[in-house]
């Protein structure tokens, strides 16, 4: 499609049209990123990690991430996890 195929739109819409589909937060660097996931819970945070193959380790690097114990099954749940993670 041509802006000069439909005049009545403006440029912005027909980029906008041509994104829709896209995945635009891939395009965000690694760094900014893990500042967003800063903001979410460590349960929200791991669950990103099965959005793509990028997002895999994306939560490793997150600056602040808040563990409690009562939210793993048991001791050496929490401590295979912590191990894990370092």
């Amino acid at each position: 499609m041509s802006i000069t195929e439909e005049p009545n739109r403006s440029l912005l819409e027909v980029e906008v049209g041509a994104n829709r589909g896209n995945d635009r937060i891939s395009l965000l660097h690694d760094t900014l990123l893990c500042h967003i996931l800063s903001f979410r819970t460590r349960k929200e945070v791991v669950w990103t990690s099965v959005l793509s193959s990028r997002w895999r380790d994306i939560w490793k690097w997150v600056p602040r991430l808040e563990l409690d114990s009562f939210d793993f099954p048991n001791n050496k749940a929490c401590v295979y996890f912590i191990n894990k993670f370092l």
